[in-house]
């Protein structure tokens, strides 16, 4: 739990809710055994952010309430989800909105997979090799130490070059063939 979700957790408790379970990735973040779900959001600024994944899955609960911290121990406010309205948009002093970071990312990965498919990539992550050779990360790691892949680290992360992947690839095709033969 992050210390927003703490304080969150320490607070439901003083309100009396028995059975109080944390869902981890699943909104609502909390539920309790009298059936009430609990998302808990920090205020940002007034702001307070949703992914279209938490708003939805918020609207399917039938009894969803909002909680809103800052970094103090009570909340400042508590929301009824059935009382707001879909982002953008604005409860009392708060401003809702849709995070753009996930679909960014989400954006991003796509585009990533299909510059991959593509083969417009110069430097792959170890996922991506993965993917590629369909094998597991160990088998990645282990060709990088015996020196098969030529691979770099970039911020603390192996990322293979395009033409280290190709060699390799190549390599492999010659050792079968040689095989074969």
């Amino acid at each position: 739990m992050n210390k927003t979700e703490l304080l969150a957790y320490d607070w439901l408790q003083k309100q009396g809710y028995t059975g109080v379970v944390f869902q981890r990735h699943h909104s609502p973040d909390f539920l309790t055994a009298e059936g009430v779900g609990f998302e808990v959001k920090k205020a940002r600024n007034g702001v307070i952010f949703f992914t279209d994944g938490q708003w939805d899955s918020l609207s399917r609960h039938p009894d969803v309430r909002v909680v809103i911290f800052d970094d103090t121990e009570e909340p400042l406010a508590i929301a009824e989800f059935s009382e707001l309205v879909e982002p953008p948009s604005f409860w009392h002093q708060f401003r809702l909105t849709m995070s753009l970071l996930w679909r960014n990312r989400d954006i991003a990965r796509t585009e990533r997979l299909e510059q991959v498919a593509r083969g417009d990539v110069s430097l792959y992550t170890i996922q991506e090799v993965m993917n590629i050779l369909g094998v597991a990360d160990e088998t990645i790691y282990r060709h990088i130490r015996k020196g098969k892949i030529k691979a770099i680290r970039v911020g603390g992360l192996w990322r293979i070059s395009s033409e280290a992947l190709d060699e390799f690839l190549k390599k492999g095709e010659q050792n079968n063939h040689d095989s074969n033969q």
